[in-house]
């Protein structure tokens, strides 16, 4: 066959245009991407994209582990309180020893406790029978009976003798004591499941339950 005979032959086997090697690709190309999304198939749609009403994405966080349980507490005072399963043990802090001056009421040699008068709940100051009756000022230590007291009130009523001070009176009837606390050191306290209080050594049982 000659060469132009070869030539007639492939223009009549074009269709459109085209060769039918290039027509068989386009063809196996074209069944390629049928049904496959970007590939010239419309019948899949990506769906609108909408934002969060805040316009920013808030990653969710994983929640915190809870912490894990202390083995004591602390108790309405500050104290510490060792907890457990089976006992607790509170502990105490030591105190310092301390010195300090007291000022109580003096024995009357009378015989008779002294006695105190509120002024300011009264409303008023003790008449002079209230005043020995009640001993005020421990009086029946200093005069030998109530004539005698109201006689010196007289005199102290109407100028001709100066009364007490309030530092001579306070001499009368109280008398200062110097008290000496001494320290403590501090100590733990223990206590079953119930709260009942309990020894060291059985503080220690429970604990060999364990």
């Amino acid at each position: 066959m000659t060469k132009k005979h070869k030539f007639n032959n492939m223009e009549e086997n074009i269709i459109g245009g085209v060769s039918p090697l290039k027509a068989r690709k386009m063809a196996r190309n074209k069944s390629y991407g049928k049904g496959k999304r970007g590939a010239g198939d419309t019948r899949y749609k990506r769906d609108k994209w909408t934002p969060p009403s805040s316009g920013t994405v808030t990653p969710k966080k994983n929640p915190a582990a809870p912490n894990p349980e202390k083995p004591y507490t602390i108790d309405d005072s500050g104290k510490v309180v060792m907890s457990d399963p089976f006992a607790t043990k509170k502990w105490t802090d030591p105190t310092k020893g301390e010195t300090t001056t007291e000022k109580t009421l003096k024995e009357s040699k009378s015989g008779q406790e002294i006695g105190t008068w509120d002024k300011e709940a009264k409303g008023r100051g003790p008449k002079w029978t209230e005043a020995w009756d009640l001993n005020l000022e421990n009086i029946k230590d200093k005069y030998e009976n109530f004539d005698k007291y109201v006689e010196d009130q007289k005199a102290i009523k109407s100028g001709k003798r100066k009364g007490a001070s309030k530092e001579d009176i306070d001499k009368s009837i109280y008398e200062t004591k110097t008290v000496t606390k001494e320290g403590k050191p501090g100590y733990w306290t223990y206590y079953d499941e119930d709260g009942g209080e309990i020894s060291k050594d059985e503080y220690s049982k429970y604990k060999n339950k364990q």
